[in-house]
């Protein structure tokens, strides 16, 4: 069967691009410029102690550090792959992430129980916490997102696929505004 990329993160200087495929144990990376894949930024492989290692949502924070949702926490990631910092979520199913646009809290939805909460960066308490009401949707993440920053909820791109096709991608939008979204 086909897999696709289910969450990704562009790199700040907009030549990788970071991501995993149907929630599975591989962080990949694929080199924008060189059209090439490089080697697994982090991988996990069974026996697992527990429910499995899987990536989730991730995002680069404007200080360059990549947050990566790891289920049951957000685990902050260096270029070299090494997890620095992790900050525990209560509960299972957290799958989409949101920094907001000064680094100083992320935006967490819980697939299983429709919750989103915004988290200190800093201190990994959560500050505040909302339920969608709705279990296994992620309809909250955009409120987040909209509390965050001004502007649409949801981002919409002309990218060129496969084939150089162009295709119409939509995704929660992780900028602001007024940001240059112009890569160098």
């Amino acid at each position: 069967g086909f897999m696709g990329v289910t969450h990704s993160a562009l790199s700040q200087d907009g030549r990788t691009l970071v991501y995993c495929s149907e929630t599975g144990p591989r962080l990949m990376r694929y080199d924008l410029v060189n059209d090439r894949q490089l080697p697994d930024l982090q991988a996990f492989q069974p026996p697992f102690q527990g429910p499995p290692e899987m990536f989730f949502g991730m995002a680069y924070g404007p200080d360059g550090a990549l947050y990566v949702l790891r289920g049951g926490r957000i685990a902050v990631v260096t270029g070299r792959g090494e997890t620095v910092r992790s900050i525990p979520l209560e509960g299972f199913g957290w799958a989409t992430l949101a920094i907001t646009a000064d680094g100083r809290f992320a935006y967490a939805g819980s697939f299983f129980t429709g919750q989103v909460v915004k988290v200190s960066l800093t201190t990994g308490a959560v500050v505040h916490s909302a339920s969608t009401g709705q279990a296994r949707a992620l309809a909250g993440i955009a409120v987040a997102v909209r509390a965050s920053s001004s502007g649409p909820a949801i981002f919409r791109q002309v990218r060129i696929g496969r084939y150089g096709r162009p295709f119409v991608m939509y995704k929660f939008r992780t900028m602001r505004m007024d940001q240059d979204d112009a890569a160098p």
